[in-house]
């Protein structure tokens, strides 16, 4: 079982970064560090004025709260914990602009970062290995509570991984790669491997990339500073055969734009020139649309080695979403005729085909976009079509949270449970196996399964089986999706009044592109029924379904009866990915 604890790290740290993960386990936003730099800049808009409404902050508070009560790497040497958590209590009590109140809380906050968020890191890599190190044979209860240790370890480490700058997507290969190296090795090589890669990861060395972009531009463009009409053979000759078409001049004129930056990793020194491009053709302004220049999704980029050289160029994206698969045709067909479908079904109320159709639009003008805030703003207005009200005094955000958050409440156990099914697609499974505490049991026992799969499973039997545990696991899940969009929309207003661009945007637009993706699903699923009762079918009507069948949920006692009240709940993921 030892071993199976190292194993169990690397699966789940890999599992953190990957596109493919469902979002309750991929790396999240926040963590401990960041929530508390967020719960400073939040308490300091609302003095302000410029958060208009408390419960936005009281978010922000209550969610640091939990976070500071779980963890076991923050220091409070400069400030005890049970004193910023008072004070942070008090605060909430509040509710006014009181600046001297918001003074004396800030001051401990700052105190706690200033003391932990240069050396967090190292501390999270210290716990873990002081957790994997156990020699001894461990009993069943024992085990699985060292590795939920670890995942919460793991969770907090994969985001400041993304705080101290490494990009998501680099993290992904990087442990992806020592999961295949270590899975060659016996695994008492195994903390020398750790000690190895985590003082690499906690030293933050930068390294020396070469970056190209290729510009497309009119052929009377004019030359612009820093930019060239030509590429060095040299450069060329290092980038593969197919590729090198690319930088061809044909029918369109192609601008090069060639620096060398330090960064931690190849896919953020791509971003970084990205952005010196951005800032160039912000001054410049372009002109007339034909004269529109833009940035392209990828570019070419090599590390100089210690002779200052590149060998090799790779082509590299400049922004990865955690889009898990792009759609197919058989998605295509199928959204088309749905779509079909609703539209001639006279018993589907005009306004909420106009709803779904605008929706669908901002959907597919975001996913165009290549600025990320500009995909984050066309999937805001998607979502704020499909819970929009025409009556004046409805609040588009208050319906979001009402709604929103009760459907996708209303389908998580579900989903998560159809997650792990997918997941054991290789053993036949049947999901019935989810039905009863044994056969989760007997198919642990009769299979060989990877240490994750095993805490899954034994993660979800809790949460099926044991008293009200289902309750809890939603309610909980309610609770962060509460703080999740109300953060979201801090974003949205801070974005659209202040112009304000945040260093996370890659993972609250992926977020955010996942909501509007799974109610739109859902919404597809439920217009395109055809009903026998001569009901209208409405936007509302829509909504009071899904809060139904939470209620359901939330009301029923026993084991079966919450089972079967889980896997009524209409769940579609098809239509859109």
């Amino acid at each position: 079982m030892k071993d199976s604890l190292k194993q169990f790290f690397l699966l789940r740290i890999t599992e953190c970064f990957n596109k493919n993960t469902i979002d309750s386990y991929r790396v999240r936003s926040n963590n401990t560090i960041t929530l508390l730099y967020e719960l400073r800049d939040v308490i300091k808009s609302w003095c302000k004025h410029r958060i208009k409404s408390f419960e936005t902050v009281k978010y922000v508070l209550e969610e640091s709260i939990d976070v500071m009560n779980k963890s076991t790497c923050l220091t409070f040497d400069n400030c005890p914990k049970e004193l910023l958590i008072k004070e942070i209590e008090e605060y909430k009590k509040t509710e006014s602009f009181d600046n001297v109140k918001a003074s004396h809380l800030l001051y401990y906050i700052e105190l706690c970062i200033e003391e932990n968020a240069n050396d967090y890191l190292n501390r999270l890599f210290t716990s873990i290995r002081q957790l994997l190190a156990i020699e001894d044979e461990l009993d069943d209860k024992i085990f699985q509570s060292q590795l939920e240790k670890i995942d919460r370890n793991v969770t907090e480490l994969a985001c400041e991984l993304i705080r101290v700058g490494y990009s998501k997507i680099y993290l992904f290969y990087y442990f992806q790669s020592l999961v295949k190296e270590m899975a060659k090795k016996e695994y008492k090589t195994f903390l020398d491997k750790y000690d190895e890669f985590s003082r690499e990861l906690i030293s933050c060395n930068l390294g020396l990339y070469s970056v190209v972009f290729i510009l497309s531009v009119p052929k009377d463009y004019v030359l612009m500073d820093g930019f060239s009409d030509s590429i060095s053979n040299d450069i060329l000759n290092k980038i593969d055969v197919d590729k090198r078409k690319q930088f061809q001049q044909n029918n369109t004129r192609k601008f090069f734009y060639i620096r060398d930056v330090e960064a931690l990793d190849e896919y953020c020194a791509i971003k970084k020139v990205r952005e010196e491009i951005s800032q160039i053709l912000d001054f410049r302004q372009n002109g007339p649309e034909h004269q529109i220049i833009r940035i392209p999704y990828n570019a070419f980029v090599g590390r100089r080695n210690d002779d200052n050289m590149v060998d090799w160029y790779k082509s590299r994206i400049v922004y990865s979403l955690d889009i898990s698969r792009l759609n197919t045709l058989d998605n295509v067909n199928a959204l088309s005729d749905v779509m079909d479908n609703i539209v001639n079904n006279q018993m589907v109320d005009d306004e909420s085909k106009s709803r779904i159709k605008s929706a669908l639009r901002h959907l597919r003008i975001g996913d165009g976009q290549l600025e990320m805030e500009q995909r984050f703003i066309n999937y805001w207005i998607g979502l704020e079509f499909l819970f929009s009200s025409p009556e004046i005094s409805d609040s588009t955000f208050i319906r979001m949270k009402q709604y929103l958050i009760s459907i996708m409440s209303s389908c998580y156990v579900k989903r998560n449970i159809l997650n792990l099914v997918h997941w054991m697609k290789d053993f036949d499974c049947s999901i019935e196996v989810f039905k009863e505490d044994d056969s989760i049991d007997n198919f642990i026992s009769g299979h060989e399964i990877n240490v994750l799969m095993f805490y899954r499973l034994k993660r979800m039997k809790m949460h099926l089986h044991h008293t009200d545990k289902t309750k809890d696991y939603i309610s909980n899940h309610r609770r962060n999706l509460e703080q999740h969009l109300s953060r979201l929309y801090r974003f949205r207003n801070e974005l659209v009044h202040e112009g304000a661009l945040k260093h996370n945007m890659e993972s609250v637009t992926s977020n955010l592109r996942y909501y509007l993706v799974f109610i739109l699903n859902q919404t597809l699923d439920y217009f395109s029924h055809n009903r026998s009762c001569d009901i209208k079918l409405t936007m509302d009507s829509f909504f009071w379904e899904y809060e139904k069948y939470l209620q359901f949920l939330l009301m029923n006692k026993g084991s079966n009866l919450k089972y079967d009240n889980i896997m009524r709940v209409p769940l579609q993921s098809n239509f859109l990915k």
